[in-house]
């Protein structure tokens, strides 16, 4: 099993997040729906407190001063989502090798 994760991150300049221990929120959708189990949603979750070195990693061109100052005004949280069942994705023997054929599925439901 494996799922889908993006992270999601809310700036606004007016707030300062002192949050010592963020992760303390979130929301779970099982599946619910017209009683033939609806499309699977997942998961969403405060991700616990992103920094100026965390966001540095994806953003190589702005300072770290700035993306520190950035980090201080934001909100951050954890998409997650189901990567469904596909027969085409397994675990097989090639000789003595042993071979990951993996397809992501759901896509659909974790970017809507």
């Amino acid at each position: 099993m494996n799922h889908n994760l993006s992270a999601m991150i809310g700036v606004d300049p007016r707030f300062n997040n002192d949050a010592i221990y963020q992760k303390t929120l979130g929301l779970n959708d099982f599946y619910l729906g017209d009683g033939k189990g609806g499309p699977p949603l997942g998961n969403v979750q405060l991700l616990g407190r992103v920094s100026g070195p965390i966001l540095k990693s994806d953003l190589k061109a702005v300072p770290e001063f700035v993306l520190n100052a950035v980090s201080r005004k934001t909100i951050d949280f954890l998409i997650m989502s189901e990567d469904l069942p596909d027969p085409n994705s397994r675990v097989r023997l090639d000789g003595e090798r042993i071979v990951l054929e993996w397809h992501r599925t759901n896509m659909t439901a974790h970017e809507g």
